[in-house]
């Protein structure tokens, strides 16, 4: 078995796993990265980089922000519907 961080696509070459891949212990081929993943040469797994990180914290503050405006004209109609009473 052949350590992580390289792949051995046959049992006498073994090879560093290339930037923007990975490779587990007893890799045969290396696997791409998912994107906004850094994964430098030799990598043994993905590690999220600052784009990815970024990335999820701008979705959620942007769910955050369409939830609160949705909370406000639901409240607005509401109190409209309560003056018409």
């Amino acid at each position: 078995m052949w350590q992580a961080g390289y792949y051995c696509p046959t049992l006498a070459q073994h090879i560093i796993c290339p930037e923007g891949y990975y490779c587990r212990e007893g890799s045969v081929a290396p696997t791409e990265c998912e994107p906004l993943v850094v994964c430098p040469e030799g990598s043994q797994s993905e590690t999220k980089g600052f784009a990815g990180l970024l990335f999820n914290f701008c979705l959620a503050l942007t769910g955050y922000i369409a939830f609160q405006v949705y909370k406000h004209f639901r409240n607005k109609k509401r109190k409209q519907r309560a003056e018409k009473w």
